[in-house]
């Protein structure tokens, strides 16, 4: 949700920044605001048609500000999530080399020949698993690529907040 609007000077309308409109609707959430008087009321509904495609324009202009600012942090989200998939995947090869590289315990021919086959097994299938990590590594960063590679923008008005100055108010008022 974000915040698009502007002034309407002699019938026109003209765009306010971001930290200039901040400041206007904080001042139009003052408790102590008054209440816009019927005939400034009025007299903006006269001028409605005319300032629409402006505050249009802005809404749109404020969105795509909103959409590079969003894109981007999707962005850095996306290298973050790639560089942690890839840190864990790379973690766990190296524990499965470190596993297949123990050296063989001195005592191995203790073991019964069942045990000594299931260890065996064991390194074949540390070895299979290891060789798949780079694929899985492959697949997983494809697969955060996909997940960021749609956005959808959506952007309409949601509320159209009329803010009178004070000095306006007292004049019609």
């Amino acid at each position: 949700m974000f915040a698009a609007g502007g002034v309407i000077r002699d019938g026109r309308f003209a765009r306010l920044g971001v930290g200039a409109l901040d400041r206007v609707l904080q001042a139009a959430f003052d408790p102590a605001a008054a209440a816009v008087p019927p005939a400034v009321a009025a007299a903006m509904a006269e001028t409605w048609e005319r300032v629409r495609p402006g505050l249009r324009g802005a809404i749109d202009a404020r969105a795509a500000e909103r959409e590079q600012s969003l894109r981007g942090k999707l962005a850095e989200r996306q290298e973050e999530e790639t560089r942690r998939i890839t840190r864990v995947l790379e973690q766990l090869a190296r524990s499965i080399q470190e596993a297949l590289h123990q050296p063989e315990s001195d005592q191995l021919w203790l073991w019964e020949d069942g045990e000594r086959e299931q260890l065996r097994r064991d390194q074949e299938a540390w070895r299979i698993r290891l060789a798949s990590v780079p694929e899985e590594t492959a697949r997983e960063i494809e697969l955060i690529r996909r997940r960021y590679a749609t956005t959808n923008v959506l952007a309409f008005p949601a509320a159209l907040v009329v803010c009178v100055p004070d000095s306006l108010a007292r004049l019609s008022g």
